[in-house]
């Protein structure tokens, strides 16, 4: 489903493009200079008006030379695409700018320049000079790279940033074994791989190249993470990363994304650029579907199949462990089930909590972790006086007990909110503070919590009190019910 909506996407893009070019050769700027849409903050204007001003004369283009000049300063590297797309025309101009005072237009001329590609032996020299500008020397080693003049001093500036890493660990076999590692779970194995295959150069881009053909996903992000090492500029590598923008796996689009983001480009920038709208309105389709997904009605089969890759998983999302299930007393039934990230790098989580009405499930909460913060979802069930009640709890690493909780009473097919109290009776002393979280445990009729005081020079592991104490449920509120201090 989702390889046809990018189908569908990809079309409606170069549609558009093809009509919006045809109305701005015609004269048609949709009410902004061709300048200002050149440097729009939107992609989807930026790639329209670059099209439209290549559909352009030459001399219609050069005209624009001054205008594009003055908006580098507060536009930046946006501007280098239309430098670039009046051709060898703009070669003399942009040479004299690299030797403007103001850094930022020296800095984007020499990028236009490289896009171009210039392989003059006046070119050749000038970019080999610009190699000792410590504010441009890695454009230009790039340019003299990507146009295939191969320089020493050009590849140690360009793979400055991955000098000094720590080197692969033997991996028997050759390139061959090595490409295989790629694909394994265990990412030491795979920096290994990546750095076996950097240092083997050359001979190992056209079989990375043949490898990214392959149905493995986890094979063609590690292809992509050793091509993003390897630093290499070679239309081969540039054509297939070009190509990877429309893998079907998401964290592939992206690892080529980067690849291309390290070349100089016309070639490159463009495909990005018209990547970048298309992946826009993909998010939108697939954010849709699944907003779609989630608000209609599924069967119990349905509910635990697999959570497919998205904008930051790269791998399905497995169901963790059994569900949990809970009837309250006017027969509203609630399942819970929790989805992991199935690779060791990766700790994501989703909870879901379902509704069963008749046969069917409809979705009433959904809690999402990152691995940007590792956390652990959990939910429990648990009876206070006649109604049931669900916590949902969101705890995050570390040895502080830091948690996020969320009550509910489960009534009426739906889940009303229960409140924490905002007051407790529970007063600390000057000087006193909480080192770690509250500590509770919810079971039927009999709902705990507890803490530690801690004050002065007291460690981590010895608070100078403890407090445990009762918790009560009055209409929609969580209160304290009973609480007592005691030396720990």
């Amino acid at each position: 489903m989702k390889g046809s909506i990018a189908h569908v996407v990809r079309v409606l893009v170069r549609l558009t493009m093809l009509l919006t070019c045809l109305a701005l050769a015609a004269g048609e700027v949709l009410g902004q200079s061709m300048v200002s849409q050149i440097v729009s903050d939107d992609p989807a204007t930026r790639l329209m008006a670059l099209k439209g001003f290549t559909a352009l004369s030459q001399e219609q283009r050069i005209a624009y030379l001054p205008e594009l000049t003055r908006m580098i300063v507060e536009h930046g590297y946006r501007v280098a695409p239309a430098f670039t797309k009046i051709g060898p025309a703009a070669i003399p101009y942009l040479t004299k700018l690299i030797d403007s005072p103001e850094p930022s237009v020296h800095r984007v001329a020499v990028r236009s320049l490289g896009m171009m590609r210039p392989t003059s032996p006046a070119s050749v020299e000038l970019f080999r000079r610009l190699l000792s500008d410590n504010s441009v020397q890695s454009d230009a080693a790039i340019a003299l790279l990507s146009a295939g003049i191969e320089d020493e001093r050009a590849r140690a500036i360009a793979n400055s940033p991955w000098q000094g890493q720590p080197k692969g660990r033997p991996i028997l076999g050759g390139i061959p074994s090595w490409i295989q590692a790629l694909s394994s779970k265990d990412a030491f194995v795979r920096y290994d791989a990546e750095m076996l295959l950097k240092d083997a150069g050359a001979a190992a881009v056209p079989p990375l190249l043949d490898a990214l053909k392959t149905g493995d996903d986890r094979l063609r992000m590690g292809v992509m993470d050793a091509l993003e090492f390897m630093h290499s500029y070679r239309p081969d590598v540039e054509g297939a990363c070009i190509q990877a923008l429309k893998d079907p796996s998401p964290h592939v689009r992206d690892m080529a994304r980067e690849v291309l983001k390290l070349q100089i480009s016309e070639t490159a920038h463009d495909a990005l650029l018209e990547d970048e709208v298309a992946e826009n309105l993909l998010r939108q389709a697939v954010n849709a579907q699944q907003r779609k997904w989630l608000t209609s009605a599924h069967t119990f089969k349905q509910l635990f199949e697999p959570i497919p890759p998205g904008d930051r998983r790269k791998y399905p999302m497995e169901v963790a462990a059994l569900p949990r299930e809970a009837i309250a007393t006017d027969g509203t039934s609630m399942l819970v089930i929790v989805h992991n990230g199935q690779e060791d790098e990766e700790h994501e989580q989703v909870l879901r909590v379902w509704c069963r009405e008749g046969t069917l499930y409809s979705l009433k909460k959904e809690l999402v972790t990152t691995s940007d913060d590792i956390s652990h979802l959990s939910a429990e069930f648990f009876r206070f006086g006649d109604s049931l009640y669900l916590h949902l709890m969101t705890l995050h690493s570390g040895n502080a007990f830091i948690h996020e909780d969320e009550f509910f009473r489960v009534e009426n097919n739906s889940l009303t909110t229960i409140r924490e109290s905002a007051s407790t009776p529970i007063q600390l002393a000057e000087g006193e503070g909480l080192a770690k979280s509250v500590s509770q445990t919810f079971h039927d009729d009999d709902l705990r919590f507890e803490f530690g005081i801690w004050k002065g020079q007291d460690p981590q592991c010895c608070p100078s009190a403890m407090v445990k104490g009762t918790y009560t449920i009055v209409g929609n509120e969580l209160r304290v019910a009973s609480w007592k201090r005691s030396a720990y």
